[in-house]
């Protein structure tokens, strides 16, 4: 896959940015596959516990979607999200005339690659991605929540952390030492049963990041936000 370059220049020394990006060749041994699989185990706890504390009847399921997808025209290609996957599943779950129907609000939620073309150039990301789905009606204000629990698990999983600034885009939260993007949340609006807060965990740099945090070799101070 060659090296990870999902991070962002903050204005950090040359010399970081080098190092940021030879350590984060996306190859996993034992030791990174296994950190994965604990981040994955510790999100969806901590997520689920969060979420049920605002509204109990929310239900976490997992789920698995094909990477190659078709467009409406016919066209088929690698998929550059989750989302959709999680919308056609969805239409199972809740619509379903098998068994006890389900019922908003519900977060599906699947962990797999994605593939994003920047410049002609196709890149391979590993994703963990929570589609947390509720009705319009509601009147729950899920995002602040969400954000909070995100920083906080990603303070102890991965040291200091900030938030950069909300856009159109939605919120992104990056590892204060390194400046690299772990996570991504925004609301969608193409939902087609209510409304979705999409949170997808940059799972291969959460994975690099939480293993040199692990063992000292970024700062373990207090996380505050960046100004």
């Amino acid at each position: 896959m060659g090296a990870c370059h999902c991070w962002r220049n903050l204005g950090g020394n040359s010399h970081q940015l080098l190092a940021c990006t030879c350590w984060l060749v996306m190859y996993f041994n034992e030791n990174h596959l296994e950190t994965r699989e604990d981040l994955i185990r510790y999100f969806t706890r901590y997520l689920g516990m969060e979420l049920s504390k605002v509204n109990s009847a929310f239900r976490l399921i997992r789920i698995e979607t094909p990477t190659l997808v078709t467009s409406d025209k016919g066209v088929s290609g690698l998929r550059p999200n989750t989302a959709l996957g999680a919308y056609v599943a969805s239409r199972e779950l809740l619509n379903t005339n098998i068994g006890s129907k389900l019922k908003l609000p519900l977060v599906l939620w699947e962990h797999g690659k994605v593939f994003v073309t920047q410049k002609r150039q196709t890149k391979e990301f590993y994703v963990l991605c929570y589609n947390v789905l509720f009705s319009k009606t509601t009147g729950a204000k899920y995002m602040p929540g969400i954000v909070r629990c995100c920083e906080t698990m990603l303070r102890k999983k991965c040291g200091r952390v900030f938030k950069a600034d909300e856009d159109e885009t939605g919120i992104s939260i990056f590892n204060h030492d390194t400046d690299l993007e772990l996570v991504h949340i925004k609301e969608r609006a193409d939902f087609w049963g209510g409304k979705n807060i999409e949170i997808a965990f940059q799972l291969d740099t959460c994975a690099k990041v939480s293993l040199l945090h692990e063992f000292g070799k970024i700062r373990r101070a207090p996380a505050l936000d960046k100004k």
